[in-house]
């Protein structure tokens, strides 16, 4: 498998998880979990490592979100991005390990996101719309 894609664990489906399954007919389709009983049932199959794949956390993704990429990055491997429209200033660094999430200047994070709906759901709980 791509390493841009991973394999997900039981525990990060949630309702509005993003991940891509493959259908054998017309192979990969990008999914949206819109209840988590009927996948339940897919994860248990004997071919989950090959039948669901997550999409990394990435630049399109990140400005899917909202949010544009800046030109104030700190060197060519942390990108900065700034949420515009935010009633505050906010602003996103990401490197190759770690995403900083900066409020009015104040870390409002500072760890690991593996995908867009980590993304999502983290922004959400910070109040960034």
């Amino acid at each position: 498998m791509d390493t841009k894609y991973y394999t997900p664990s039981i525990e990060e489906f949630h309702v509005g998880f993003e991940f891509e399954f493959n259908h054998k007919e017309i192979g990969w389709k990008k999914e949206i979990l819109p209840f988590f009983n009927n996948y339940a049932a897919m994860w248990s199959s004997q071919r989950v490592d090959e039948d669901f794949r997550v999409k990394y956390l990435d630049r399109e993704d990140i400005e899917s979100l909202g949010w544009k990429l800046s030109g104030l990055a700190k060197n060519r491997f942390i990108k900065e991005f700034l949420k515009e429209g935010a009633p505050y200033d906010c602003s996103l660094q990401l490197s190759t390990s770690w995403i900083l999430i900066t409020i009015n200047g104040m870390t409002a994070f500072c760890g690991t996101i593996k995908n867009k709906s980590e993304l999502k759901k983290l922004m959400i709980q910070l109040g960034i719309k």
